[in-house]
């Protein structure tokens, strides 16, 4: 593979608080620290090979989603945490750190939070409105948004409020989410995007 790259195909890419850039792929994860990369795979301790996505929390632990659950990296271990934990599936669409550094976990299967101790799951025999969960963002207040295959789900406080096509969306499969510094939401979509001031 080019430049040292496990593999061509990217999917993620995150920085640590050392400055390092992580790059994850469909064959582990290369660390770059501006000179080298170096690979780690299962065979260092990651719980799979095929990463799908990486986030920082507070503490500068990274924390990636793969195929088969989620690997923590802290001080050069991996952690791995998967559906026999409580984990709602181990396939990881993807992952989010929120204000309380919360991780929010979106798969195919629905929505995960983990608070460092256990998981809370949220799916369709649970009440949440879809189990296909491609993008999650936080606002300013504090209410976490979650993007499914059948429309944009706002979280407040243990209460969902639900927006689809029916309320102006261009499509209601969404695919990526981002709050801005104005605290606007827009809403990538794969028929266009919207806004929506918050």
């Amino acid at each position: 593979p080019k430049e040292g790259l496990l593999n061509h195909f990217v999917t993620c890419i995150n920085e640590d608080n050392k400055g390092n850039i992580w790059i994850g792929t469909i064959s582990g994860i290369n660390k770059f620290d501006g000179k080298k990369f170096t690979g780690y795979t299962n065979k260092n301790g990651l719980i799979d090979n095929s990463i799908t996505s990486v986030v920082k929390d507070r503490s500068g632990n990274l924390w990636f989603g793969t195929s088969k659950g989620i690997s923590k990296l802290t001080d050069g271990t991996f952690n791995n945490l998967s559906n026999k934990d409580g984990l709602i599936s181990n396939q990881i669409n993807c992952l989010y750190i929120d204000s309380n550094n919360k991780i929010w976990i979106g798969t195919p299967n629905g929505l995960s939070v983990f608070d460092g101790n256990k998981f809370t799951n949220y799916n369709t025999t649970k009440g949440f409105p879809a189990n296909q969960v491609n993008a999650i963002t936080q606002d300013k207040q504090g209410s976490i948004w979650v993007a499914t295959d059948k429309g944009l789900c706002k979280l407040t406080e243990n209460k969902f409020n639900w927006y689809t096509e029916q309320d102006g969306l261009a499509n209601n499969n969404i695919k990526a989410l981002l709050c801005d510094y104005k605290n606007v939401i827009w809403i990538g979509t794969e028929k266009g995007i919207n806004k929506y001031q918050n």
